[in-house]
């Protein structure tokens, strides 16, 4: 049995609170970095991005999925929309190689917009993730559709997204 320090107690004070992520006692640091804390290029319609998921999650008690932060930096190009710097994003596991994921935040409209130019609305954005490795580092790959304005489905466009991190 290993003493309880360093990641243990990181591990153990998150599990109380039913937060999950990379808090192997056996994690490396390469592969902590790499896994865990890399970021990611994100391209969503003609706007490129650095993207960020902090390394913990939260259970979601009920419904056995995860819900993690994303944060979005350093946008350039694009065509006045501007995404928020802060999403929810949910997927039922991590781990999986394959799966779903749904994401939601508050994008602002190009001040162009007819209806509501410059207005800062509801996001939702879904999709198709994949996990797999790549010179030994556990990466990622999202491909989804992202919209402004739930209910009328606004302004959509394609999303990509690579690299490291929590996925």
């Amino acid at each position: 049995m290993l003493p309880d320090k360093g990641w243990l107690v990181v591990k153990h004070a998150f599990a109380r609170a039913n937060i999950g992520g990379p808090h192997d006692e056996y994690l490396t640091w390469p592969r902590f970095f790499g896994e865990r804390i890399a970021p990611a290029y994100r391209h969503s319609g003609g706007t490129s991005s650095i993207s960020w998921t902090p390394p913990v999650a939260w259970n979601v008690p009920g419904v056995d999925g995860w819900v993690s932060a994303r944060l979005n930096f350093r946008k350039t190009g694009g065509d006045g929309l501007i995404e928020g710097i802060v999403d929810g994003v949910y997927s039922v596991s991590a781990a999986q190689y394959f799966s779903l994921y749904v994401a939601g935040g508050v994008d602002r409209l190009p001040a162009s917009d007819s209806e509501d130019g410059g207005a800062q609305k509801a996001a939702i954005e879904g999709g198709f993730r994949w996990r797999f490795t790549f010179l030994g580092v556990f990466l990622g790959a999202r491909v989804g559709v992202r919209a402004v304005d739930p209910a009328h489905f606004r302004h959509p466009r394609l999303v990509v997204e690579f690299g490291g991190g929590s996925w």
